[in-house]
């Protein structure tokens, strides 16, 4: 009886007929990746509605999360990297120790987001919104931050050593610079 029921959850996942996260309750995600014989080599999440939910200590490495709605979400030690971010909305999410390594995050909107010990090492981020955002002590080494914007946002304690700024808006930023690594 338990083969059964793991061929057809494995089989509706498979199809995209049964989307495990419309709960968007990260203990069902847990549960899902028990019973699954092996993990989806990319989970797809692109589209999802997944505001004000909190997802913590979850491996989404690889994972399509692109223009989905992560808005109000609280992101802590959560692995992102290499994840396909492109368009998705972080509006007033709280990001805390969360890994972008190599992400995707291209027009992706992180108005007056928190961003705090977080790594975007090589992340694409061109085009993306960072209004209002508080970053602290997070790396932004070689990202991509082409046309990025900045604008009115509180940035300490970063390290942005060999990132691509061209085209960068800083508008009415609060920052130290001192406590940058260029």
């Amino acid at each position: 009886m338990k083969s059964i029921i793991l061929l057809t959850t494995s089989l509706l996942l498979i199809t995209g007929t049964l989307n495990p996260l419309n709960s968007a309750d990260p203990n069902d995600l847990k549960k899902l990746e028990k019973i699954l014989p092996k993990r989806p080599k990319i989970l797809d999440l692109s589209n999802a509605d997944l505001r004000n939910y909190n997802l913590e200590h979850v491996d989404l490495r690889r994972a399509n999360l692109q223009n989905a709605n992560l808005s109000g979400m609280v992101l802590d030690n959560l692995k992102l990297d290499g994840a396909d971010l492109r368009g998705a909305n972080f509006t007033d999410a709280n990001l805390k120790s969360v890994s972008l390594r190599d992400a995707k995050l291209q027009g992706a909107i992180l108005n007056n987001a928190t961003i705090v010990y977080s790594t975007f090492v090589n992340a694409r981020m061109e085009g993306t919104q960072l209004k209002g955002t508080i970053i602290e002590s997070s790396n932004f080494e070689r990202a991509n931050l082409k046309n990025a914007i900045f604008d009115n946002s509180q940035i300490t304690m970063c390290n942005f050593k060999n990132a691509n700024w061209d085209g960068a808006s800083f508008e009415d930023i609060q920052e130290d610079r001192n406590s940058w690594y260029w």
